[in-house]
């Protein structure tokens, strides 16, 4: 029976380990972290660590027993040494949440804008159509003073 090795977890890391060192040291890393955009999603664990005696005393004896009775050879003094406990739990349940919003829709940005030019010029949509009527009225003013100018009139001697 043939076996293969499908992976070896030790090159691909240290491949992996010498690609990272390379993109990280160039200036396209660089460009990337200026071209991409914020992080939509991160997870942040903050990592302490206690130690304790484990297993205790009484604990070794009941492994050492265990190990016996399965016929392994494990000395007293290397089940401290062959086993650990681990307990992973959360320091609190809080999180974060970041989210990327158009801080202005158009009908903001239009009214942002003519607010603006309200304040600087003191106009507003009725000053503009008073304007644009007062034009009307001088034109058709001047029209008419035009025509009355040219008109011949026919006198009767």
């Amino acid at each position: 029976m043939n076996t293969t090795v499908i992976c070896n977890k030790t090159f691909q890391m240290s491949c992996a380990d010498g690609l990272t060192i390379n993109f990280s040291s160039s200036d396209e890393s660089k460009n990337c972290q200026n071209a991409c955009p914020q992080k939509c999603e991160t997870i942040d664990y903050q990592i302490n660590s206690y130690r304790a005696l484990y297993p205790t005393n009484y604990y070794s004896q009941i492994l050492y027993n265990f190990s016996l009775s399965k016929g392994l050879n494990i000395s007293y003094n290397d089940i401290g040494k062959s086993f650990a406990k681990v307990n992973v739990y959360y320091n609190s349940m809080e999180y974060t949440k970041t989210q990327q919003t158009i801080s202005m829709d158009p009908s903001t940005l239009f009214s942002s804008i003519f607010g603006t030019i309200n304040f600087c010029l003191g106009m507003n949509i009725f000053t503009v159509v008073e304007i644009f009527e007062l034009l009307v009225f001088l034109i058709s003013l001047l029209e008419s003073n035009f025509n009355s100018k040219t008109r011949v009139l026919n006198v009767d001697f």
